[in-house]
């Protein structure tokens, strides 16, 4: 039987959906490619309580070069949710820095490893990927180079706002992209998939969360 199994969140979502997760004698379930909901991971753990889950990020040129490890899982299921936002921390073997960090304290993630193979004459592995790092030493992909919006002079990183609306439980995914405003340059645009398709919910009232969450309080 099937004892280990990689795919991306977006069909862990699926299989849950079909009642067809849980395999007997899965042992680890790896995903990669987007955070997990809060709501996602709980119904996974229910459908697969001896289950290791874990969250892999890396690129074709080398992977991984973070991990977000079972345990990290489990804190999440136990109140630690912020955690699922984050790719984890670098895994054995791996340096990770942030290069030309801004006053968010925003960079590139340059790594550097023995599996990481397009690399520059220091070795490092320019990923492209903008990230900031926390004091614990967890990995917040926030865009890629190139994707930031800038609206009103303000820094924008999609991702960012994308981790805030698929939280939403209404949300079955989305994508956010700039678009040109005469006024302010670059606005923001969210094209959202809704989780039931029969009742759509209101706009209004996931733009009111998603501002409410990215403004934070005050």
């Amino acid at each position: 039987g099937v004892t280990h199994v990689q795919t991306v969140s977006a069909m862990i979502e699926m299989l849950l959906a079909a009642d067809a997760l849980a395999v007997p004698g899965l042992q680890v379930l790896m995903y990669g490619g987007a955070p997990i909901r809060p709501e996602t991971l709980r119904r996974t753990v229910a459908a697969l309580p001896e289950t290791d889950i874990v969250n892999l990020f890396g690129q074709t040129e080398g992977s991984p070069i973070t991990c977000l490890s079972p345990d990290d899982h489990r804190r999440a299921v136990g109140g630690t949710e912020h955690l699922l936002e984050s790719v984890g921390r670098p895994v054995d073997g791996v340096e990770m820095v942030l290069a030309d960090v801004n006053s968010d304290g925003i960079g590139e993630v340059l790594a550097r490893g023995p599996h990481l193979f397009l690399t520059d004459a220091q070795g490092w592995q320019h990923t492209g990927d903008l990230g900031r790092v926390d004091e614990d030493g967890y990995l917040y992909l926030v865009g890629r180079r190139g994707d930031k919006i800038i609206r009103g002079g303000e820094n924008i990183y999609p991702v960012e706002v994308e981790n805030v609306l698929i939280l939403h439980p209404d949300v079955a995914d989305v994508a956010v992209i700039g678009v040109p405003d005469e006024r302010l340059g670059e606005t923001v645009r969210a094209f959202v998939v809704a989780e039931d398709t029969a009742r759509r919910g209101e706009p209004a009232a996931v733009r009111a969360r998603a501002t409410c969450r990215l403004q934070g309080p005050g």
